[in-house]
């Protein structure tokens, strides 16, 4: 049963006098089943070869280099996403080629 403060009890003495409870709300009305409809079959679209599968991944990385991402990502309007990306992509392709000058290879997965 819920009470309700009927006066400061800081005041005075006062006792909480009980309130009668609100009444649960009626259950919703039960929604008929569709009839089902056939639609034609539907073609199966190719996604666009600029579509890219991303994963969520967790880094440690120093506040300053932090902080000059987000300045740079918020000047260019861009998401820290595409900017990580554009960053590593960037990156990754040069090293590849200084490592394959050196006749080193990186292991992945084909």
């Amino acid at each position: 049963m819920a009470f309700k403060l009927e006066s400061n009890p800081l005041e005075n003495n006062a006792l909480f006098a009980p309130v009668a409870e609100e009444p649960a709300p009626a259950p919703a009305p039960e929604k008929k089943p569709a009839a089902k409809k056939t639609a034609p079959k539907a073609v199966k679209e190719e996604k666009p070869a600029e579509t890219e599968e991303f994963i969520r991944a967790t880094f440690i990385v120093r506040k300053d280099l932090l902080q000059d991402l987000k300045d740079y990502a918020y000047t260019e309007r861009l998401e820290i996403k595409e900017l990580i990306n554009k960053i590593l992509d960037t990156s990754l392709t040069k090293m590849k080629k200084d490592l394959e000058k050196q006749g080193v290879r990186l292991l992945h997965k084909e």
